[in-house]
């Protein structure tokens, strides 16, 4: 029988850790609480603002955290906010829909299932969900609020004694403009643009309040809050109602990723970056601090600098105000904000304030002899997993989402690292284990 654990910590103020109980600040990894059993494997777990949102094995989407937009899934009574156990949405349950991945934004949330239908929730803001009017799904508008529990484990194995709710008000408006409905949506809604242009998308990415998707033929679709450029110059205005096609001049578009404020691809040479959106930290990669509407390429062979060219990108992510990437060699470049540490570049942290605006090569001593196997970026922290299983973090830690094990003093900071940091209580387990982060949340996931 398969065994898993996950593990998690940092920032629970709202449930988002699914450890039963409503800690703000955790630093001692601690198990999450599955009590489904038919979870034989994680395939992911990703972190909004302040919710979660688990892909079991067989599809099956689990969420926990705050629902103050419906970001979760599904309706709770009037008088629940969060839940602080995975629950899976019955919506994409009852329909035999099975996902293949999801991403969470400050308060929306996307996925798209294995046929390559996209959905989406929660926050509506700022027209991130992509909705029209006609698109809203009545299916469950008269199914009763579910009642689920708040479980509070005062056996979980953290080091937080604080177990104090956190209210927050919820006020609902309605507001239609041009068609678009503005309103939180609670349910999962079926995207109709692509189902109307036949187009089947293979991976989602959220921003604070815009979305990107990929589809199969290697394009990009974008719509939401244009504000800073974070849709490209594809897009006029700072406000994008409906998903529309962004084009880069014939470049194909192999992975997605979106920051706070901006939006970074990778080509399907894996040997190219199209950075574009909010720039205040250099996060674009791009050699400045301005904002950028205007595509960016940035090729990867001049920031290596070693002549390899079997080098490729393998992997990409966006903090909320960095960017980074991962090579097939297991190293890890990063640019962007550096006042938290989060670099990893050993900086004095009390004095040196700078932002990076290129892409670096992460050259603390754990990862100048040993490759790394899989990493997360978070809201302004990062964690990393090595091939010999050590794993590390550095960067922010304001809710201890370093996993440091510290002794939690309430109404104290934790301290933020620009040293990496070896994690003392946990280790890898190969292929079977990785990392994940959500905004200030952390979590270990193991399958074996």
């Amino acid at each position: 029988m398969n065994e898993i654990k996950v593990f998690s910590w940092g920032s629970g103020n709202l449930g988002q850790l699914g450890l039963g109980n409503t800690d703000d600040s955790v630093s001692s990894p601690s198990l999450v609480l599955l009590s489904n059993n038919e979870i034989r494997k994680v395939n992911d777990i990703v972190g909004g603002g302040s919710h979660t949102m688990m892909v079991a094995n067989d599809g099956d989407l689990y969420t926990f955290g705050s629902n103050d937009c419906g970001q979760l899934g599904f309706k709770l009574l009037e008088n629940q906010k969060y839940i602080t156990t995975p629950q899976p949405v019955d919506y994409f349950k009852n329909n035999s829909i099975k996902i293949k991945n999801c991403s969470g934004g400050w308060s929306h949330s996307l996925a798209c299932d294995v046929n390559g239908f996209v959905y989406s929730w929660g926050s509506n803001s700022h027209s991130q969900l992509g909705l029209t009017f006609n698109a809203i799904d009545t299916t469950e508008k008269e199914k009763k609020p579910q009642q689920l529990p708040i479980k509070i484990d005062s056996n979980n194995n953290n080091n937080n004694n604080s177990n104090t709710e956190v209210k927050r008000k919820i006020v609902f408006k309605k507001k239609i403009i041009n068609n678009i409905n503005k309103e939180n949506q609670f349910n999962p809604i079926n995207i109709n643009y692509f189902i109307n242009e036949k187009i089947k998308i293979i991976s989602v990415s959220c921003g604070m309040r815009h979305s990107i998707v990929l589809s199969s033929d290697f394009k990009v679709y974008g719509w939401g809050c244009n504000k800073f450029g974070q849709l490209s110059n594809n897009v006029q205005g700072v406000l994008q109602e409906l998903p529309k096609l962004l084009e880069f001049g014939g470049e194909g578009v192999s992975q997605i990723s979106c920051g706070f404020k901006h939006t970074v691809l990778l080509d399907t040479t894996k040997k190219k970056l199209i950075t574009f959106g909010f720039n205040r930290y250099g996060q674009l990669g791009n050699g400045n601090t301005t904002d950028q509407s205007q595509p960016v390429i940035i090729p990867i062979e001049p920031i290596l600098n070693d002549g390899d060219c079997s080098v490729i990108v393998k992997e990409i992510q966006c903090g909320w105000s960095n960017s980074c990437f991962l090579t097939n060699q297991g190293k890890l470049y990063l640019c962007g904000r550096g006042e938290y540490g989060i670099l990893g570049d050993e900086r004095d942290l009390t004095v040196d304030l700078s932002v990076q605006n290129i892409f670096k090569v992460l050259k603390s001593k754990p990862f100048n002899s040993e490759p790394i196997s899989s990493f997360s970026m978070g809201s302004e922290h990062v964690l990393i997993q090595l091939e010999n299983n050590d794993i590390y973090s550095v960067g922010w830690n304001e809710h201890y989402q370093l996993g440091l094990c510290e002794v939690v003093i309430p109404g104290k900071d934790g301290d933020n690292k620009s040293i990496p940091q070896l994690l003392p209580s946990i280790k890898g387990s190969g292929d079977y284990s990785f990392v994940k982060t959500g905004s200030g949340h952390s979590f270990f996931i193991v399958n074996k």
